[in-house]
């Protein structure tokens, strides 16, 4: 099963980092007018792969040809060999990859070659900011005015910074 419209967008994420994917998801989509349709983002309801898709190959196929690509980079995702396979994959590629470090992961727990790409802190709001703005430019999207998404923003920063801890 191959989806009718692009992935514009991937999200590399761990699945216990689903609902910090999803939040991203809701900012990226009311900044950016993207569709459902153009995000993958594998553990969240209305991103996941089609029913019945050969995941590894679909999975492969989208890693490679999407214009975005943005792995949120958690102390779990940095412990999945799936998602340091989707990193991997995007950076042999020469492809757009944006590491973005939340809850509590550091550029120091980046492995290399990772480690070597500038990575946004998902904690700070001009970083996410950033972020949105990158993405943009790389989708040739235009970016509504930051009110409309300055709530999401802030829902964005705080679910990033959560550790999961207490």
């Amino acid at each position: 099963v191959v989806p009718t419209t692009p992935i514009e967008l991937f999200i590399s994420h761990a699945e216990g980092d689903g609902d910090a994917a999803g939040y991203l998801i809701d900012l990226l989509r009311s900044a950016l007018g993207l569709s459902a349709a153009q995000i993958r983002c594998t553990s969240v309801d209305g991103y996941r792969l089609p029913a019945g898709a050969h995941s590894l190959d679909q999975l492969r196929t989208e890693i490679f040809g999407s214009r975005a690509f943005v792995a949120l980079l958690s102390p779990k995702s940095l412990a999945s060999s799936f998602v340091l396979f989707e990193l991997g994959a995007r950076w042999g590629a020469d492809r757009h990859l944006i590491p973005l470090l939340i809850r509590g992961s550091g550029p120091k727990d980046l492995p290399q070659p990772i480690a070597d790409l500038n990575a946004l802190n998902g904690a700070q709001e001009a970083q996410v900011q950033q972020l949105v703005r990158d993405v943009a430019e790389t989708l040739s999207a235009d970016v509504e005015a930051p009110h409309v998404w300055h709530r999401l923003l802030k829902q964005v920063v705080q679910s990033f910074a959560d550790t999961g801890v207490g």
